[in-house]
Formats: structure tokens, sequence, C-alpha cells
């Protein structure tokens, strides 16, 4: 007892419990304030997280410390060289305490502040996402006898949600995200907290004869309280599936203390159609949609149709029958002029019954920024987000349009309202990972995509986003492949990825396993563009101008809208070796006809490759001024370009090579040759034998 007693006082002497106390408190100072500060600088987490490991690994080496060491007027000297007399220990004793009650006084200052005055940003944003005024409505049972039933209690949820979204003052989760709860065990707290969300709409649908019984309850996902409930039992027509959707959606609004709008109201308050015929076409097309692939959209079509054959005057048909052509145009590479005719003719008859519809507005708008149109892209847009406000697609497009403006800060800010509605819109999210990357935030932006492959790691799209974050703006051609290859894992009969390593193979030299992908495209789907792509992209890489030259004559016979750069080059090419010049200025007047406009040619973004690629074929023909015009043109107009931000060297738009080959061009070696330097610098490594 005796040594424990005199270890005890020796403790008190050496002020070791002050220095665990002043070491504790300011380290808790410390590491409060870093986690206030680091998210503002975007610093990573491993560096915050490196940085709590250093000052816990510290406290045991301070303790050591004060142990072997103590203060004295004379300095620091090691306890065995201090007599335990002496006067310093009175000096150091009450210059330590007033040190240890200072620091002790400024932590709990800091803790009182941060509790009960201050509102951190994080727990702002965390009250804000669990607001009683965002909701989501996750799937509705199908309490019928038939399962066939299905598409219709999906076709009422959706219309549900769809009314609930129109609601400017409500956050609503968007369909795609809230499908992954369909059946869940998970408890309501939990969904709210994935969702972001204060409430949870559910409930269930039976089908019988010609009655309908539909019951629903809102919940708070804070407390699990029911917050309202209600049954509906109803005879099964068009007019009261759409009164008991107006009376729930109204209900759900009074329930969150939102006040409708004279607008709001009055589309509540509104019959789509009085055809229940008509209304189930339409929910069997809605039905298929809903799957985003380009057969889906193919089944749908059919479907909306049928209610619009049945019902002329269904607006909401015309916009399902629209939105289908829209996106069969974006994703599909044949009969686009056909496709793009159809989706404005729906489209514009879908307004011209009601002029209050936004995912018709959105659909337009995404339409004309395909033609280049971005004023009237970004009024449409700007009409369907004012009426649609919940429409992740809609804000994924009105994104693109500020991003072509180079306004990338609106575009992100877009894109981030998409995610927080929709967290698997992977369009959205690719898109925002993309918009990161072309700011230089490519951490945040693998960041982003590293959480979409642990959500769903059999989804290709991220894979894709990734390859792409990889190969275009890190010049990682092995994390691509990588990346690439990943998504043949769940996607084994997929062309996309067999054609991609095809040409990333290609840009590591390896000819052989290039072919081998190549070949695995081609026996899957021939008639792709990407897949015609990279067939042309093998012969020329091999310089073989007579096959890629027939490629691409056949492939244009059969789509005379494709005319991507590969196959562009591989008919000038032929043309040129063969000395037929006037042939390969032909091909580019017909193809490109903005580039011999009088008196000055239009060079951009959009045809600057093709305007690189035309100068040799005008200093055939004798037509060295307009190469030389098109040649100085395009290097102002890229220089504008960066200039106002809305154009990149790197990246999935990037400009890449072309000011080195403009330059060369122009005979200019030096600036070339420092123009490369920089383009490989900064990741440059796509198709460089293209220009070798």
């Amino acid at each position: 007892m005796a040594g424990i007693a005199r270890f005890l006082k020796e403790l008190r002497r050496r002020d070791v419990a002050k220095v665990a106390i002043a070491y504790v408190a300011i380290a808790w100072l410390l590491v409060e304030v870093s986690s206030t500060i680091f998210p503002i600088f975007e610093t990573p987490n491993w560096i915050l997280r490196n940085f709590v490991y250093l000052v816990v690994a510290g406290f045991p080496i301070a303790l050591i410390f004060a142990w072997i060491y103590e203060l004295t007027p004379d300095g620091v000297k090691r306890t065995s060289e201090v007599l335990p007399d002496q006067a310093a220990h009175a000096v150091r004793d009450s210059r330590f305490n007033i040190f240890v009650i200072s620091v002790l006084v400024i932590a709990l200052s800091y803790f009182i502040i941060d509790e009960f005055f201050v509102e951190p940003a994080s727990r702002v944003a965390s009250t804000d996402e669990q607001s009683k005024q965002s909701i989501a409505v996750i799937p509705f049972v199908n309490r019928s006898i038939k399962k066939e039933d299905e598409f219709f209690v999906d076709g009422i949820h959706d219309d549900i949600l769809t009314q609930l979204a129109h609601i400017g003052s409500l956050q609503v989760i968007s369909r795609t995200s809230v499908m992954d709860y369909r059946g869940t065990t998970k408890s309501i707290k939990t969904i709210g907290k994935e969702l972001g969300v204060g409430t949870i709409l559910e409930g269930g649908v039976q089908r019988a004869g010609d009655q309908v019984r539909i019951n629903m309850q809102l919940i708070d996902t804070a407390t699990d309280k029911h917050l309202w409930a209600q049954t509906y039992d109803r005879e099964l027509t068009a007019a009261n599936i759409f009164a008991i959707q107006t009376e729930i959606a109204t209900t759900v609004a009074r329930a969150l203390q939102v006040t409708l709008t004279e607008n709001e109201q009055h589309r509540l308050g509104s019959i789509p159609t009085e055809n229940l015929e008509a209304y189930e076409s339409y929910m069997l097309g809605k039905h298929e949609f809903a799957k985003r692939t380009t057969d889906a959209f193919e089944v749908a079509i059919p479907h909306f149709q049928k209610a619009i054959d049945l019902d002329p005057d269904f607006a909401l048909a015309y916009v399902g029958l629209g939105l289908a052509y829209a996106l069969l145009d974006g994703w599909t590479h044949g009969k686009r002029i056909e496709l793009r005719g159809k989706a404005d003719s729906a489209l514009q008859k879908a307004l011209e019954l009601n002029d209050q519809l936004g995912e018709a507005y959105a659909a337009l708008g995404m339409h004309a920024a395909n033609n280049e149109d971005l004023e009237s892209a970004e009024s449409y847009l700007k009409r369907a987000m004012t009426l649609a406000p919940n429409y992740s697609d809609g804000r994924n497009w009105y994104a693109g349009i500020f991003f072509q403006q180079g306004r990338i800060d609106e575009g992100i800010a877009q894109l981030e309202i998409a995610v927080r509605l929709d967290p698997r819109n992977w369009p959205a999210n690719g898109n925002l990972a993309q918009a990161y990357a072309m700011q230089g935030r490519t951490d945040k932006a693998l960041s982003l995509l590293d959480k979409l492959v642990k959500a769903n790691p059999n989804e290709m799209w991220p894979y894709i986003e990734l390859a792409t974050i990889y190969g275009s703006y890190l010049g990682q051609l092995d994390d691509t492949v990588i990346a690439t290859r990943k998504i043949l894992r769940s996607n084994p009969d997929n062309s996309y990825p067999m054609s991609e390593l095809g040409l990333l193979y290609l840009d590591l030299g390896d000819d052989a396993s290039a072919e081998n992908w190549i070949e695995r495209a081609v026996s899957i789907d021939p008639e792709s563009e990407l897949t015609i792509d990279t067939q042309i992209a093998l012969y020329l890489y091999r310089n073989n101008t007579e096959q890629a030259a027939q490629l691409a004559q056949k492939a244009i016979a059969s789509d005379p809208d494709l005319g991507s750069v590969f196959l562009l080059r591989a008919l000038r090419d032929h043309a040129m070796k063969s000395g037929r010049y006037q042939d390969a200025r032909d091909l580019y007047a017909s193809r490109e006809p903005s580039l011999f406009t009088e008196p000055n040619p239009h060079v951009d973004g959009s045809n600057i490759g093709s305007a690189i690629h035309l100068v040799p074929v005008l200093r055939h023909t004798g037509e060295s001024d307009r190469a030389d015009k098109l040649l100085q043109i395009g290097l102002n107009s890229l220089q504008d370009a960066l200039r106002l931000g809305r154009a990149q060297r790197v990246g999935r738009e990037g400009f890449g090579f072309a000011d080195v080959q403009i330059y060369a061009l122009q005979g200019k070696t030096d600036l070339a040759l420092t123009a490369l330097r920089e383009v490989v610098d900064q990741g440059w490594r796509e198709s460089w034998w293209y220009y070798a």
C-alpha cells in the first residue's frame, strides 16, 4: 500500500493527471474544429480519420513525456535532475493550473455554444432532409387474387406519386428509387433515413370485379406514428379512381401542412379520362415504360396508342407516347428523324389538350437541346421545372443545357436536386460524377460512383461512368479496363462493354485482344453504331483503308444518319489514297455544310474534328485559303470556349488533341509540342494511334 501511495504522490507531483486532462480537452477541441472546417474545403475523409488516429496515439506519449520531464525556470529538464523541493514546482504548478483551467473553459464554452446556440450545417441538412414536407410513396401491395392486377396497382401508385410530385412545396422521391422497397421488411424509420424523408405513404389496392378497395397510411418516419389513414371502397370506374387519387393527394398535403396554389388545386381536381379501358391501357404502357429499356419502350408504345384510340383527348397518354418515342430516339441509332418527329407530334398534342404538363415540356426541351436549339430548350425546361419541380429526369436534362453553355455550377445544382429526388437515377448520378470531374474534383466523382456500385453492384451504369473518369479524365487505362470488364460480370451478352474493351486495347497497343473483343461485339450486335465504329477503328489502326471504307459505305447505306469521326475518317482516307480529293470534299460538304458557309464557315466543338480532317482535302483541291480560315476560326472558337468555361481539354466532351492538330497544320511546331505535352500531362490517352 505504501508503494501505491508513493506512486500516486509522484503522479500528482509530476502533474501527469493535469496533462491528461489538458490533452483530452485540447484534442477534443481540435477534432471538433477539424470536422467542421475540413468538409468546407472538401478534404477527403481519410485525412480527418488519420488525424483522429494521430491525436489518439499522442495521448500515451504525452503522459510518458509528463512523467519523464518537468518544466523549470531553466527550461524542460528530466525529472531525475530536479530536486523535489525546488521552487520551480510552485512556478510550474501555478502556470500549469491556469493553463488547464483556461483550456477547460474554452472547451466547455465551445460545447455550450455548439449544442445550444448554433445549428451546425450537418444538423441543418439532416433536419431539412427529414422535414415533414418530404415524402416517399413506397410501392403499394397488390391485394387482388390475380397477380396480373399488379400493373393496375402500380399504375395507381405511380399516379398518386405523380400527383404529389406536382405540388411545388413538397419534396417527393421519384419512382425509380422507391421501387427498391417493394415487399421490403425494412422499418419505416430505416426507409426514411435511407431516402432522407420525413414521411412515408404506404398502402394496398384490391380489385374484385367492378369494385376496388384502396387503403392508405401516412406515417411519420421519426416517430413511426400514423399521421393519417383511410380506406376507400368504390365502384371501379375511371372517375372514381381519379377522385380517390385526388382525395389522397389533397389529404396528404393538408396533413403535411402544405398550402396548395390555385393551379395545383385545379390540376389535382382534373379527370384525365373517364374511359376505364383507356386508363387501363395507359397504366399498362406506364408499367412497361418504367422498365427503362428499349424493348420496354417498344412494348409500351402500342398500349399508349390504344389509350389514345379509345380516348383521343387523353393528354397523359400522349405524354407517355411522346416520352417513349423521345427516349427511343436517344437510346437507339436508327430512324432518328422518324422517332423525333413522332415524339414531337405526340408531346405537342398533349400540350394542346393540357398546357400544364411539365413532363411534356421537359421532353420537348430535351429534343430542342439535341437539335442544338439551346434557347428553346432552356425555355421549355424552365417551364417544366415550374410545373413539375420533382421531376428528376427533367432536372437532369435541364442541367445538360447549363453544361452546353458552360454554366457548370448551375448544372451541378440541378443534378444535385435530381439525385436528391431520385437517388437511383443512374443518368443523373453519372452526369453529376462527370460534372465533378470537369471541375477537377475527380476524388468526389469517384466517391459518388463508388457509393452507387456498393448500392447495386450488378448495375452497369456506375461502371460505365467509372470507366469514363479513369479513361477520359485520369488517363488510367488499366483501371478503365477493370471497370469496363466489370460491366460484363452482370451483362455477359452486352455488346457495349465488348466494343469499349476493343477500343481500350487499341489504345494499349494490344491488337490481338482488341480484335477478340470487337469480334465478340459484332457477333452479338452487328448493326450497332458503336460496334461498327470499333470495327472501322481496328481497320484504321492496321492502316487497312480499303476495308474501313467498305464497312463505312455499307453502314451509311443502311442508316444515312450515321456520321461518326471514325466513319468519316475512313471514307476520307480511302478517297485521298485513291486521289479522289473532290469526292472527299463532297463528303464533308454533304455531312458538314456549316463548314462551307460564306463568307465565314462555322466551327465549334461539335464539328471541329471534321474541320481539321477537311483541311488536307482542301489543300489538295486548291482551296488553301479556305483551309487556313477553317483552322484559324476553329482555334479562335476553341480559345473562346475555354475562356468562357464552355470547353475542357480532357473528359467526355473534351477537345483533347484538337489544338495540337491545328498548330501542326499551321506549321507552328513549338506551339503544337507545348499543347501536346499539356494534353498528355492532363491524362489524354484516347485513340492516340489515330493521330500518329
